[in-house]
């Protein structure tokens, strides 16, 4: 885990050192993906993963002090309250979870093969390969996607 958020800690150094020299930044789309060696990408959806994670668990605890007078419990909420809790938007979102590094990996590989998502944000990806890892069927998943690549032609 530790190993994890160093990772993390460089890849923001990383791309802070190049904003401060003046560089301009390549757009995180499917282009500077596939520029991107393995090792970078497995460390960056690792370091993504970890980050959403840390979202939801925040939402999470929020959601919990909610429903307890504005405070976190001191014991552990009930089965219902947790199942209450991931059920919200705020929190089901960042539901990333479960999955290993290779997968991710190889899903935003297989996303960005498609042509037409090239100019897309990683961002972007990220959530389709993680909607498509817990299931969201294929015809929910391909319109979302055509809705993205619409919105990209028009900006």
């Amino acid at each position: 885990m530790n190993n994890h958020r160093v990772l993390a800690l460089l890849l923001t150094l990383i791309f802070g050192i190049g904003s401060a020299l003046g560089q301009q930044p390549k757009p995180q789309d499917g282009y500077w993906w596939a520029d991107s060696g393995e090792g970078f990408k497995v460390g960056f959806v690792s370091g993504y993963v970890i980050a959403m994670n840390s979202v939801g668990d925040a939402n999470t605890f929020k959601c919990f002090a909610e429903k307890n007078g504005g405070t976190v419990p001191a014991k552990l909420p009930s089965e219902a309250v947790f199942a209450e809790c991931a059920k919200r938007p705020d929190v089901a979102a960042f539901d990333y979870a479960g999955f290993r590094a290779g997968q991710w990996r190889q899903g935003v590989d297989e996303f960005y093969n498609d042509y037409r998502n090239k100019g897309l944000e990683i961002r972007l990806a990220m959530r389709y390969v993680q909607e498509q890892l817990h299931g969201k069927p294929a015809k929910e998943l391909e319109d979302e996607v055509a809705g993205w690549r619409r919105s990209a032609v028009s900006k």
